[in-house]
């Protein structure tokens, strides 16, 4: 079986043709991630080259455990900055004892890269306990009613924001927007719909298929080879390009110490109910990546299956992936968890708090979308298995 699978990695995947395609998948990721830096770091300008210096002489001053003494430190500075500001009495041109270029940009400074995001740290705990407040309240109310299921949704939300802080200040650019970033899965899902195109079609325009439906084991195990050889270049390829996209993100916007820092310090998702750090919550989110990415590939090779000639494959996988795309567009209650691209944006199921009611337990978003993506594969591996043996 082992070597099926890889005669079948050679002859679909493992080609000249798809390593230069991965190659440039390869280039055109790095001049976005790049492009998503000039336009989203605050330091990639080379006119505000001042507040880079600044910022490394007082970011080590001041990251790390946020104490009261740091705190009063700083609106010891911005405090007199500030007045001065609102006066509107200051020169606008270059003073010498500015820690950037005037009063005016210090201001800027001092508020963008600490005071909102330590203010936001500071206080996240309050927050929390505000909703940790409201959820008991709200089971109060809903057992006395007997509605059991909205007592155990609040149960769920007391616990998962119970004791919730936000201890440490670190720069979380980096994972501002590498979170947010999905060209990289666009990607690999264009490669995907290239390799699959003709996993079952070539025996077909070439008539191999007689050979190797009276070939031992012709039957099963060269259909699962065929299967097991596309999920596994799609699971390497995409855990390749996801560290290529995180070594990328940390060598032009640094940052990376906060890896450690909990998901919530991202102002995003303050209302998520995952307790998982930062680089927890990017490995999180390129396995839901590669997941939705594995229903859309089990779907290619069906189409492979059904279809006469690769450019009809090739045709119905870019359709398969504008319907669904279109789908996701317009549907926004829990239908869209059927649709994988909700698993390739799969930070949108954990943003917020939702929950979906099975059996009158509540269960978060992702964790249905994942048991769906897994029933579909399966559904169409089978159904892919029935179509391949009455052929």
């Amino acid at each position: 079986m082992r070597r099926l699978v890889y005669y079948e990695l050679r002859k679909h995947f493992l080609t000249p043709v798809m390593a230069w395609m991965f190659l440039f998948l390869l280039i055109m990721d790095t001049l976005k991630i790049y492009s998503v830096y000039r336009e989203s770091s605050l330091f990639s300008d080379s006119s505000l080259e001042e507040f880079k210096e600044a910022y490394g002489e007082l970011y080590p001053v001041y990251s790390g455990e946020i104490t009261v003494e740091k705190i009063n430190s700083l609106l010891e500075i911005y405090s007199p900055i500030y007045e001065t500001v609102q006066s509107q009495t200051a020169s606008t041109k270059e003073d010498e004892n500015s820690y950037t270029y005037n009063v005016y940009s210090d201001e800027l400074f001092f508020r963008k890269c600490f005071l909102e995001e330590m203010e936001y740290d500071y206080t996240y705990r309050l927050y929390a306990a505000e909703i940790v407040s409201e959820a008991r309240e709200n089971m109060d109310f809903y057992e006395e009613w007997g509605n059991v299921y909205e007592y155990r949704r609040n149960l769920y939300l007391a616990r998962a924001f119970y004791g919730r802080e936000i201890k440490d200040f670190y720069n979380t650019e980096m994972y501002q927007s590498l979170l947010y970033y999905d060209f990289s899965a666009i990607l690999l899902l264009m490669l995907m719909v290239y390799g699959c195109a003709s996993v079952f079609v070539k025996e077909e325009e070439t008539e191999m298929k007689y050979i190797v439906r009276t070939s031992q084991g012709g039957q099963g195990r060269t259909y699962l080879a065929k299967v097991f050889s596309a999920l596994l270049f799609l699971v390497v390829a995409g855990v390749l390009l996801n560290v290529w996209d995180y070594c990328l993100f940390a060598l032009w916007f640094g940052g990376t110490e906060s890896a450690a820092s909990p998901l919530y310090a991202i102002r995003g998702f303050q209302d998520t109910i995952l307790t998982l750090t930062m680089g927890q919550g990017y490995m999180l989110l390129s396995a839901l990546k590669i997941t939705g990415i594995c229903v859309f590939c089990m779907m290619f090779l069906l189409f492979s299956l059904a279809a006469r000639k690769g450019m009809a494959a090739f045709l119905l996988n870019f359709v398969s992936i504008m319907m669904c795309v279109s789908a996701y567009d317009y549907i926004y209650n829990s239908g869209h968890l059927w649709n994988p691209v909700s698993l390739i944006s799969g930070r949108n199921l954990i943003l917020r708090s939702d929950f979906i009611n099975l059996a009158g337990y509540p269960v978060p978003q992702y964790m249905i979308a994942v048991g769906v993506a897994v029933f579909l594969i399966l559904g169409i591996v089978y159904t892919g298995w029935m179509l391949w043996r009455r052929r």
